[in-house]
């Protein structure tokens, strides 16, 4: 239960925002009433149904925005909802919240997607998006999000908080930590973190006084038509436009603020809702203190899949799955395909399209998870992602995937069969842990079943438990924003997460093949071998001649075999991360014949008695012709 709002706090942070940016528009009334409703539209005749818009049109393609809503005219038009509030005594209440919309506009001239028209023909996600001073994110990164929506069909509606026309959701505001599940209020904003300041702020705070952009909070009655006072036995609503207004966009709008870092735990990057609508990215550990566009754009799809109910594994039944590093899952949910550096700079940013085969744990055997190829229209990784990155990615062909074994952790490709033991020959029935990579921290070493996961088709269609993973308002707690959770915990549920993300990258196995060539009874041996993790280099070659002699150093190297037959020759290469990799071949040595005759010594014994026969012809034929 969230505790009231502090007046002095309120009146505290005005002053102090002068100077960083204008001044923040505070609405005490609404964030006074948000303190204590906890309350949604009475959406069908049977009492509080938050799948249901019988009363509004319908909704045909079940992503929770009423199709009556997605109208410009007519009856309920925009987010017009008539509902009873619980704090509101028992009058029902006409709230009012006009969606933007410009007819003919496309992502092409508004890659927001906010001013695209709503469709009752297609899925519609909104969602604002704030950030502390200086922390807001690149306008690349609405960009790209919207762009992965929108290649499944999806629109996505990206509303920058403050001042839409000018991108900007800068708040004013900068706390070094926020504090995601804590409701007090600490601190008052900084212009800067310094080292040791553990000045915070709650989020149920920051969302009660920045939610709806500045002109939305001051009443502004294009965007908030409604000025109809509501009975109230708790306090006078002084701008009815804005508690109205407010109140009619939290039942579609999810909220998102970019901060420094989450207290207690600076290297988290982020936090979500596990079936909600609330989100924070704290990338104040990251690069430049901001993280790099990848980095910003893959938290935030990261944080909307678990605001849908997606855990790092997808969902299993109908719960979120949080057995992370699968390789049998290939979503940007999971920590090995979170940001582009932890393993390949070339994965899309994406949900996983495809259920892969599962993979028990208990008893494996070498197999082939399926195919998975890189999708037609996958662009370069985000200038700055890391150093040598590739100017171009590959638009098919299987992917890479990762996982742990004995050895340590080893890479090969969906569409093949994968040696899980690295054993070099086929096997069966074994078990293994295959997600234990705490490089990137997922560390386990509990034995599962890993179930391969198709986010797309669940956020499509849903599942049994959640029909309409579009529709937050199932979440009782979507209104005010007063989570439930023990921070830090990987939980599901409908409550809450907190994301320790991958800051280092997976150290994979190094490459290298070998060819001999023959010389009598000598060998050399040349080939190639690769560091394949980011960073690393091969310190060293090892050499069995498989005749009990080794010899250590790089390529080619060379031998001499004291006798012939045929020999098995492994060489193993080491990389400066310690991890090797190994490879053999084998070669066949002729023994050397017999010594024979010296062929000089043979010509002059020849020669010798030639002549030696020409002297005693002599002698005959002399003896014969004496008298």
């Amino acid at each position: 239960m969230v505790g009231p709002v502090h007046i002095i706090l309120i009146f505290s942070l005005s002053m102090i925002a002068v100077g960083l940016v204008p001044a923040l528009a505070l609405n005490s009334d609404e964030s006074s009433f948000l303190s204590s409703d906890n309350t949604y539209a009475n959406f069908g005749a049977g009492g509080k149904d938050p799948y249901s818009c019988a009363a509004y049109g319908g909704n045909a393609v079940k992503d929770g925005v009423c199709d009556n809503w997605k109208v410009s005219s007519g009856s309920n038009a925009g987010l017009d909802i008539s509902f009873t509030s619980s704090y509101l005594s028992t009058y029902p209440v006409t709230y009012v919240y006009n969606l933007p919309c410009t007819p003919g506009n496309t992502i092409a001239n508004d890659p927001t997607g906010l001013s695209v028209c709503p469709s009752t023909a297609k899925k519609d996600i909104y969602i604002e998006l704030d950030c502390m001073h200086g922390l807001c994110p690149s306008s690349q990164v609405v960009t790209d999000v919207v762009k992965a929506f929108y290649n499944q069909g999806i629109q996505l509606h990206v509303q920058w908080g403050e001042n839409p026309s000018t991108n900007s959701g800068d708040t004013g505001l900068f706390y070094c930590y926020v504090n995601v599940l804590n409701t007090a209020n600490y601190g008052t904003p900084q212009s800067s973190c310094t080292t040791g300041n553990t000045d915070f702020q709650s989020y149920t705070w920051i969302k009660q006084h920045t939610f709806g952009t500045v002109a939305e909070r001051q009443g502004n009655t294009v965007y908030c038509p409604s000025n109809a006072v509501p009975s109230s036995p708790g306090g006078t609503i002084t701008n009815a436009n804005a508690y109205n207004c407010l109140t009619a966009k939290r039942q579609v709008f999810h909220y998102v603020t970019f901060v420094n870092y989450q207290y207690k735990n600076p290297q988290y990057s982020g936090w979500g809702e596990i079936f909600g609508n609330d989100m924070v990215i704290s990338l104040g550990n990251f690069e430049n203190g901001v993280g790099t566009t990848d980095e910003q754009e893959a938290e935030l799809m990261h944080e909307i899949g678990h605001n849908f109910g997606l855990g790092h594994g997808g969902r299993t039944g109908t719960a979120a799955d949080m057995n992370n590093c699968k390789p049998n899952y290939l979503s940007v949910m999971s920590y090995t395909y979170l940001f582009r550096k932890t393993a390949d700079v070339c994965r899309p940013l994406d949900f996983s399209n495809t259920a892969l085969a599962n993979l028990n744990e208990n008893n494996l055997a070498d197999s082939d998870v399926g195919s998975y190829q890189y999708p037609s229209n996958n662009p370069p990784p985000p200038a700055g992602t890391e150093a040598n990155q590739p100017s171009s990615c590959p638009t098919s062909g299987q992917r890479p995937i990762w996982w742990s074994y004995s050895g340590g952790t080893a890479t090969g490709y969906t569409g093949t069969t994968d040696d899980w033991n690295q054993n070099g020959v086929g096997s069966g029935s074994y078990s293994q842990v295959l997600n234990n990579l705490p490089s990137i921290s997922c560390s386990t070493t509990t034995l599962t079943t890993l179930t391969g996961y198709n986010d797309w088709n669940y956020i499509q269609n849903g599942d049994a438990g959640t029909p309409q993973p579009l529709s937050f308002r199932n979440s009782t707690n979507f209104y005010q924003s007063a989570p439930q959770a023990n921070e830090g915990e990987d939980i599901g549920g409908g409550l809450s997460h907190s994301d320790a993300a991958p800051t280092g990258s997976l150290q994979t196995l190094p490459t290298i093949s070998i060819a001999a060539t023959l010389n009598g009874l000598s060998v050399s041996v040349n080939g190639q071998a690769q560091a394949t993790t980011q960073g690393a280099s091969i310190t060293k070659i090892d050499t069995n001649w498989g005749d009990g002699q080794t010899s250590s150093g790089q390529f080619p190297q060379t031998h001499t075999y004291s006798q012939g037959g045929t020999f098995t020759i492994n060489a193993t290469a080491y990389d400066s991360n310690g991890l090797s990799s190994s490879n053999s071949t084998s070669v066949t040595v002729q023994s050397v014949p017999p010594p024979g005759p010296n062929p000089d010594q043979t010509v002059a014994v020849a020669v010798g008695i030639a002549v030696a026969a020409v002297i005693i012809g002599i002698a005959i034929w002399s003896k014969r012709r004496r008298p």
